[in-house]
C-alpha cells in the first residue's frame, strides 16, 4: 500500500510539473504572439507609408466625362490643365507620365469613373492642387464640374474619411482646422492648435470645447 501511495504521489508531482510547463509554454506563446502582432502592425504601417510615398506625384480627378478616352487622355488633360490653371509661369512644364480611369466601366449610371494622373514633377502636381483649391467650385471640364484630390492608399483614405463628419461640423461652426498628412486633424481654438489622430478624441474635444460661431 505504501508503495502504491508513493507511486501515486510521484505521478501527481509529475503531472503538476507537466501542467506548470504547459502553462509556462502557453504564457510564452501568448507573449510571442503579442510581439508578432505588434511587429505586423508596424510593418503594415511602414508598407502603407511606402505606398503613399509612391503616390505623392498623383492626383485623383473626379467628374471628367467618360467621353474622354484613354487613347488621348494624357495630351487632352495636359492642355486642359494649362488652360484652366494658367500654368505658364511654372519652371517645370505640365507633363503627365500616365493617366487612367479606376475600375471597369459602370453600367446604368452616368457617373464617370475617377481618373488617376501621375505627373513627372511633384512641384507641378502640388501647384495644380493649390490652384484648384483656390478655384474650388468653378473648375469644369467640357461643362462638367471637376474635383481634385491627392491620391492616397485605400487604408489611408479610410482613415482620413473617418474625420469627414467632424470636419463638416467644424466648418459649420466656422472653426479653423486642417487635416494634414497622413491622418491628423488639427483644430484651432483659443489661440492654439490641438492635434488629433483619433476621430473620437477629436469629436469629444469639439463637443466639449467649441461653440457655434455667429454668422457675420
Amino acid at each position: 500500500l505504501q508503495t502504491s501511495t508513493n507511486s501515486i504521489d510521484a505521478r501527481t508531482e509529475e503531472l503538476e510539473f507537466r501542467m506548470q510547463a504547459c502553462e509556462d509554454g502557453a504564457e510564452s506563446c501568448q507573449s510571442r504572439m503579442a510581439e508578432l502582432e505588434q511587429q505586423n502592425v508596424t510593418l503594415l504601417g511602414k508598407l502603407d507609408d511606402l505606398e503613399n510615398r509612391s503616390r505623392r506625384d498623383n492626383l485623383r480627378l473626379i467628374g471628367i466625362p467618360e467621353s474622354l478616352g484613354e487613347g488621348n487622355m494624357v495630351s487632352v488633360l495636359e492642355t486642359w490643365l494649362k488652360e484652366t490653371f494658367q500654368m505658364t509661369e511654372f519652371p517645370e512644364p505640365v507633363s503627365i507620365e500616365r493617366a487612367h480611369r479606376m475600375g471597369r466601366p459602370r453600367q446604368g449610371t452616368d457617373k464617370p469613373r475617377q481618373i488617376i494622373v501621375k505627373f513627372h514633377h511633384y512641384a507641378v502636381k502640388a501647384a495644380i492642387l493649390r490652384k484648384f483649391q483656390q478655384q474650388r467650385g468653378s473648375v469644369t471640364f467640357e461643362g462638367s464640374p471637376v474635383l481634385m484630390f491627392q491620391d492616397y492608399s485605400a487604408a489611408l483614405m479610410e482613415k482620413r474619411r473617418s474625420f469627414h463628419p467632424i470636419c463638416a461640423g467644424l466648418a459649420a461652426k466656422r472653426t479653423k482646422f486642417m487635416l494634414i498628412y497622413p491622418a491628423t486633424l488639427k483644430i484651432y481654438q483659443d489661440g492654439s492648435w490641438s492635434a488629433f489622430t483619433s476621430p473620437q478624441a477629436a469629436a469629444d474635444f469639439v463637443n466639449a470645447s467649441i461653440e457655434p460661431q455667429g454668422v457675420d
